[in-house]
């Protein structure tokens, strides 16, 4: 399976005057920190749980405020001219999309977004779906290598690939574990706003859900 042909790489899918106004948004708006997926509670618990480690992501989220209508629009047509289309799939919906900002540090450690290891009674090692998402969308808004910033590379190091940020870059790969992803730490910005991205998930139709995955495990396992 050539893993690389799932992951869709598609320049210019916004102007240079929403980046501008999404750049110009974020200069002027407040910031809070992202938290990750916990995987420990999540096990303990059968819910899904999340934690503010900055050693695993130190990333801080805008709101979009009104600019959000312009956002929904715009993953609307992502969804319906781009994506679908790319993998012959139809996605059903999608979260809210979320604006991020990564100042000088600013990182997050590789991680899979839809799965995690969950251990069997009998000790089998399955990967379980964590949260309902089949697809992982990210849209880059300003340039790398040393123009807006430096560093703040998007990763797959088990595909040994790294994405240098170019301004309204889409990237859309499924949200499983052979999609080991991240971001490598900005080392230095040259603008007044760091690393900025978008990024949502989206549940693709026909795929099983999490509530349908785990309903299986209590059958074979008698837990779930």
């Amino acid at each position: 399976m050539n893993l690389l042909s799932n992951v869709l790489i598609e320049p210019n899918v916004l102007t240079p005057e929403a980046l501008q106004e999404l750049q110009e948004h974020a200069r002027n708006s407040s910031t809070t920190d992202l938290s990750v997926f916990d995987p420990d509670k999540t096990n303990e618990t059968g819910e899904t749980s999340w934690i503010v480690d900055k050693d695993i992501r130190d990333t801080q989220i805008i709101e979009f405020g009104p600019l959000f209508p312009k956002i929904e629009d715009l993953f609307k047509n992502i969804v319906k001219h781009i994506i679908n289309p790319f993998y012959g799939i139809e996605v059903s919906d999608s979260e809210v999309p979320q604006l991020l900002k990564y100042n000088v540090g600013g990182h997050y450690k590789p991680h899979i977004d839809g799965r995690s290891i969950w251990v069997a009674p009998n000790g089998d090692k399955i990967w379980r779906k964590s949260t309902d998402r089949d697809l992982s969308i990210l849209i880059l808004l300003n340039e790398g290598n040393g123009k807006d910033f430096s560093g703040g590379n998007f990763m797959f190091p088990e595909l040994g690939i790294e994405i240098p940020p170019k301004p309204g870059t889409l990237v859309v790969f499924p949200s499983d574990q052979n999609y080991l992803h991240g971001v490598s730490p900005v080392k230095e910005i040259y603008n007044e706003v760091g690393r900025l991205s978008i990024v949502s998930w989206a549940r693709v139709k026909g795929q099983k859900t999490k509530e349908e995955e785990d309903k299986e495990l209590l059958e074979k396992y008698g837990v779930c």
